[in-house]
């Protein structure tokens, strides 16, 4: 019995195969699948698009105030869909939020936080 070593996509044998022997050894011949060669390709990502920024957004509560002079400036949680008002703890403060005029966080579905908060 002859034992062959595969290593890759070829099949070895020990060189004592290949010596004289008394008795026919039999084997079987070994498959073989061809190597198969990959190509890959970098394909380049199409370069982000800016988002186009809402109009009702504005990064500093003094820029909010000027476009909404008789409403009062919230601070939009936009994670939690929570607006906070001046003066109150969470006023500027959360990761992902905006400052909006009241009228328009609550005409986008934003609303006032269920229980009360303190002033800062």
């Amino acid at each position: 019995v002859v034992t062959l070593a595969v290593i890759g996509s070829v099949a070895l044998a020990p060189f004592s195969a290949f010596a004289a022997t008394t008795t026919p050894a039999t084997t079987t011949p070994a498959t073989t699948t061809p190597a198969t060669t990959t190509t890959t390709t970098a394909t380049a990502k199409p370069p982000k698009t800016p988002a186009v920024p809402d109009p009702k957004q504005f990064t500093t509560d003094t820029a909010a105030a000027a476009t909404c002079p008789k409403d009062v400036v919230v601070w939009v949680n936009l994670s939690s869909k929570i607006w906070h008002l001046k003066g109150t703890k969470t006023y500027g403060t959360t990761k992902h939020g905006t400052f909006m005029c009241q009228t328009d966080a609550t005409a986008e579905k934003f609303h006032a936080p269920k229980k009360p908060e303190k002033q800062a």
